[in-house]
């Protein structure tokens, strides 16, 4: 969903750096055709989440995201609903 309609739901959390459409590259997306991520488009996505983190000053991120997507970054494979606490 936009920033608009995420910050509505959910009014603690700051959706400011995020673009208009942001689950898609900021691209614009047409709803009746959903275009699915290729393997190169995952893995720069993932290095642009690495970069960030590395950039961020915060002591502690909680990060909601797709199991297959996460165990790229840990290493790790989640099972459904599963938590984990990665140090960085």
């Amino acid at each position: 969903r936009q920033p608009k309609y995420l910050q509505k739901d959910f009014k603690s959390f700051d959706f400011s750096n995020l673009k208009k459409f942001w689950w898609n590259n900021n691209k614009q997306i047409n709803e009746k055709k959903i275009v699915k991520e290729n393997f190169n488009d995952i893995k720069i996505r993932l290095d642009k989440f690495k970069s960030w983190l590395n950039t961020n000053d915060s002591s502690t991120i909680a990060l909601i995201s797709h199991g297959t997507f996460l165990s790229q970054i840990t290493g790790f494979f989640l099972e459904n609903c599963e938590h984990y606490i990665w140090e960085y």
